[in-house]
C-alpha cells in the first residue's frame, strides 16, 4: 500500500502517500485502487509533495483489463503499486502465442515487451501520430518487420501502402526474401510518382 484517495475529480484521482513511500520515478507507473470489491487502475500523472495524482484507465475484472471506468473509487480506498507481473494485462498479452500475437518492442518505464493480438490489432482503428521527423514511418515499417520475420507469419494476410514519397523502399527491400512472402512494387502516377506495396503472406507446401 503506497497510501489512499482524498480526492476525486471525474476520471482523476489525487492520492495523499505514506510517509515511507519513495516518491521518485512515480511518473507513468501504474496503480490500483481497491475499492468495493473492484480493482481500478490508474496511472501516475503528476507527483507533488506526498501527493499524487493519477487518471483512471479501466479496470481489472477477471483477471483481465478493461479499459474505461464506470465505477469510481471511495474516499480514503487503499492505493497499490502495480505489480509487475500484473503491467502485461495492460500494455501486452499474458499467455503469448507466435501463431496468434506479435511484439511491437519494449516498454522503457517498465522493461516489458509489448504485445498485442494480431487479429485484435488489425480488425480496428488505430493511428500512429507525431512532428516531422519524430519516427512516424520508421515506427510503422519497424511493425511490418516484426510481424513477417515471426517464426510463424500471418497466413493468407494483405497489406497495402501507399508510400507518397518512397519512405518505405529500403524498409522492404529485402523481405521479400522471407520465406512464403510476396511483395508487389507498382509505380501509380498521379500528380507525383506514388510507391504502393502490396504486401502478401501465402501459406506455402
Amino acid at each position: 500500500m503506497i497510501g489512499s484517495v482524498v480526492e476525486i475529480d471525474n476520471e482523476n484521482i489525487v492520492i495523499n502517500l505514506l510517509d515511507n513511500i519513495n516518491q521518485s520515478n512515480l511518473i507513468n507507473q501504474y496503480i490500483v485502487i481497491s475499492s468495493a470489491n473492484k480493482l481500478l487502475v490508474g496511472e501516475v500523472i503528476n507527483v507533488k509533495e506526498k501527493v499524487i495524482q493519477s487518471k483512471l484507465v479501466g479496470e481489472i475484472i477477471n483477471n483481465q483489463f478493461a479499459f474505461g471506468v464506470i465505477n469510481r473509487p471511495n474516499m480514503g480506498s487503499p492505493v497499490y503499486l502495480m505489480a509487475k507481473d500484473k503491467i502485461p494485462l495492460i500494455i501486452s498479452v499474458t499467455e503469448y502465442k507466435d501463431t496468434e500475437d506479435f511484439y511491437l518492442g519494449m516498454n522503457p518505464i517498465h522493461d516489458i515487451p509489448i504485445g498485442v493480438s494480431i487479429n485484435k490489432f488489425f480488425s480496428q482503428h488505430f493511428s500512429i501520430l507525431g512532428s516531422t521527423g519524430s519516427g512516424k514511418s520508421c515506427g510503422i515499417a519497424r511493425i511490418i518487420q516484426n510481424l513477417f520475420h515471426k517464426d510463424t507469419p500471418p497466413i493468407d494476410m494483405h497489406l497495402c501502402i501507399f508510400d507518397a514519397y518512397g519512405e518505405y523502399n529500403q524498409a522492404f527491400d529485402k523481405m521479400d526474401q522471407t520465406s512464403g512472402l510476396n511483395i508487389i512494387k507498382l509505380l501509380i502516377i498521379y500528380h507525383k510518382l506514388i510507391h504502393h506495396y502490396h504486401l502478401n503472406h501465402i501459406q506455402r507446401t
